[in-house]
C-alpha cells in the first residue's frame, strides 16, 4: 500500500523562521528525542506500551511536507528505540527537507503507526543515502559511540577506530 495509507498517527514538526539565517534547499534536519515533546510524551511514538506506539527501531517511521502525505521525504533512522518508560527512549533521525524558509515557519509532518512496516531500502528514493544531498562525502553519526563507525551516505566510507574513541 502506498505511503500514507494505513499510517495511523502524525504529528507537525514546525521549525521557526527565526532560527533560520537565510532560504535553505535540501537541507538535512538531524534530532533527537529532545526536538520534540510529542515524542517521548505517554502514548507518543517512542512510548513501547502507549496506544500510540512506533516501532522498536522505526521501521514505522516515515515523513512528508505536507499535511496530507502526498510528497514524502527521505529519512534516515539511524537510532529508534521505544522504551515503556517514553523519558527513557532514544532516537536519531536524519530527513531531507527541500525547503526552509528564513521568512516563514516550515512545517514538516512525521508519521507512524503502521504496523509490519521496514525502512524504505537505503538506496531508494525516500532511503537512507536520499536524506543527504550530493554535497555529503560522509555522515558518521554520534550514536556510533565503539567499534567501527559506518558512513550514511551512498559512498559507504567505513572508519575504523585504531583506539576505543567515545562520542
Amino acid at each position: 500500500m502506498a505511503f500514507p495509507t494505513g499510517w495511523t498517527h502524525k504529528v507537525a514538526i514546525t521549525i521557526a523562521a527565526s532560527d533560520i539565517d537565510g532560504d535553505l534547499t535540501d537541507w538535512t534536519l538531524v534530532f533527537d528525542q529532545s526536538f520534540d515533546s510529542v515524542l517521548t510524551q505517554v502514548d507518543g511514538p517512542l512510548d513501547a506500551d502507549g496506544t500510540r506506539a512506533s516501532i522498536d527501531g522505526g521501521g514505522d517511521v516515515r515523513f512528508s511536507s505536507d499535511s496530507a502525505g502526498n510528497t514524502q521525504l527521505a529519512v534516515d533512522v539511524r537510532r529508534w528505540d521505544t522504551d515503556n518508560n517514553p523519558a527513557n527512549a532514544l532516537c536519531e533521525v536524519a530527513v531531507k527537507i527541500p525547503t526552509v524558509s528564513s521568512s516563514v515557519d516550515t512545517t514538516i509532518y512525521m508519521w507512524w503507526g503502521k504496523s509490519g512496516e521496514t525502512q524504505p531500502g537505503a538506496a531508494t528514493t525516500y532511503g537512507q543515502y536520499n536524506a543527504y544531498d550530493s554535497d555529503y562525502e560522509l555522515v558518521y553519526p554520534l550514536s556510533e559511540n565503539s567499534g567501527s563507525r559506518f558512513d550514511r551516505t551512498s559512498n559507504q566510507e567505513t572508519l575504523t577506530p585504531n583506539s576505543t574513541p567515545t562520542a
